[in-house]
């Protein structure tokens, strides 16, 4: 099923529904009677069957305002439509599943793929939920975000550590930007309220009223750029010239794992040129785990990076 939506402008963005979308949507809310729908058992062509079943449900779902429902949250983000050639929604069955993210063909083309649970239509909670992803969306296509058309991958602990850090303080970004677009929507202040709590956390090692500092420039107007996201995730500790400190159950500024074993100050000087080769702004004095400080210790004379070795997360 295929749908035009206008996007303020010459352009205009094709909105593709999957199939199985459509009849999902419809055995979950469609009309418990439906002797136009049973008909179409007799058809005994099987190509032409589930054409004429497809048909059916394309209409229901037009006729129900499922459709203008979806296009109206595209027309929420006009410089989606603007940049996109042609945008997919398709059925997913899980939670985990649920997507939306942006393609780019050998030509250049843009183009939208969104995984959506039938559910989502039937309970009304696909609204909040693309608004959260489209906003993401948006981002990557406003210039004063500026987001990459590539951003380096780094399988190491730290490198995932990073990535989890920016995931974080961009959905922080968009959820607090949603929350002052749409107040009346409860869905963003709550999701605030778990970003908070995850902050705090992953950004336990810094000091309470540096860590208020960077959460009200994270979910601040005007919101952060890209570059001091990526920044930020990378190496908070630059921000601060000062010993971390070695509090029970802080985070390590090396694996970022909280430890209640902390590495003895002869230790750590001894590995700081091991350490400092992949964390430059790091000192003895900062502290390290006991863990982090054995495995620098024993690859010291390796060729292996030590990073390599660090536990991984969960």
């Amino acid at each position: 099923m295929r749908s035009r939506r206008e996007s303020g402008g010459p352009h205009a963005v094709k909105v593709r529904f999957d199939r199985e979308l459509l009849e999902a949507a419809y055995l979950a809310a469609g009309p418990s009677d439906d002797p136009d729908r049973d008909d179409l058992y007799e058809i005994r062509n099987d190509r032409e069957r589930d054409e004429a079943f497809g048909a059916h449900h394309a209409r229901w779902f037009r006729k129900a305002g499922f459709e203008a429902a979806l296009l109206g949250a595209f027309a929420e983000w006009p410089r989606i439509g603007a940049s996109c050639e042609e945008a997919v929604l398709r059925r997913v069955r899980n939670p985990a599943d649920e997507f939306a993210e942006l393609f780019r063909d050998p030509e250049g083309l843009a183009r939208v793929g969104v995984g959506l649970r039938a559910s989502r239509l039937t309970d009304g909670s696909f609204l909040p939920f693309l608004r959260h992803e489209f906003c993401h969306l948006d981002d990557m296509f406003d210039p004063a975000f500026g987001y990459p058309s590539e951003i380096p991958r780094d399988a190491s602990p730290s490198g995932q550590i990073r990535r989890e850090r920016y995931r974080l303080l961009w959905d922080l970004r968009v959820d607090a930007r949603l929350s002052r677009r749409f107040p009346e929507c409860p869905n963003f202040a709550r999701a605030l309220e778990q970003h908070r709590r995850d902050f705090d956390r992953a950004f336990s090692f810094m000091e309470a009223s540096e860590r208020e500092a960077l959460y009200l420039q994270a979910s601040g107007d005007p919101p952060p750029t890209h570059a001091r996201l990526w920044e930020v995730a990378g190496d908070p500790r630059h921000l601060r010239e000062r010993a971390f400190g070695e509090a029970p159950g802080a985070a390590c500024p090396l694996c970022g794992f909280s430890t209640f074993h902390w590495a003895a100050l002869d230790l750590r000087e001894a590995v700081a040129p091991a350490v400092q080769s992949e964390f430059p702004n790091w000192r003895p004095e900062h502290g390290c785990c006991a863990r982090c400080a054995e495995v620098y210790e024993a690859m010291r004379t390796a060729a292996i990076p030590a990073t390599v070795l660090l536990p991984a997360r969960g």
